[in-house]
């Protein structure tokens, strides 16, 4: 059975999602994304994003803040290349690239 990521703040309590029982869907090419936590209101948003080796996307910027932890392999976008366990944040609009030439898997956190 499918597992949905959650849609909304919850109001009590803590909420388990095993990750591992949610598809990676497809994205752009050589990308691919689990959607864990979706808030349609806010736009707030946290997902796993998994890059094939060599995979690059041109530069864009999003309305809000990203925060990005990668948690295997690498990622670079025009300024560095961060590895597992480093942490990256940018701000509203920050014009920015991604690629990975070894391929990784990372977090990602949209918020206000």
């Amino acid at each position: 059975m499918p597992v949905q990521p959650l849609s909304g703040r919850i109001d009590h309590g803590s909420l388990f999602i095993d990750l591992n029982s949610i598809e990676w869907t497809p994205a752009e090419d050589g990308f691919y994304m689990k959607t864990i936590y979706k808030d349609e209101v806010s736009g707030e948003s946290t997902i796993l994003m998994k890059m094939d080796p060599g995979t690059r996307s041109a530069m864009h910027s999003h309305d809000q803040v990203e925060e990005i932890l990668v948690l295997e392999g690498s990622f670079s976008d025009q300024d560095n290349t961060y590895t597992a366990g480093q942490y990256c944040i940018r701000a509203v609009g920050a014009e920015h690239e991604t690629h990975s030439e070894n391929g990784g898997i990372v977090l990602l956190i949209y918020r206000n």
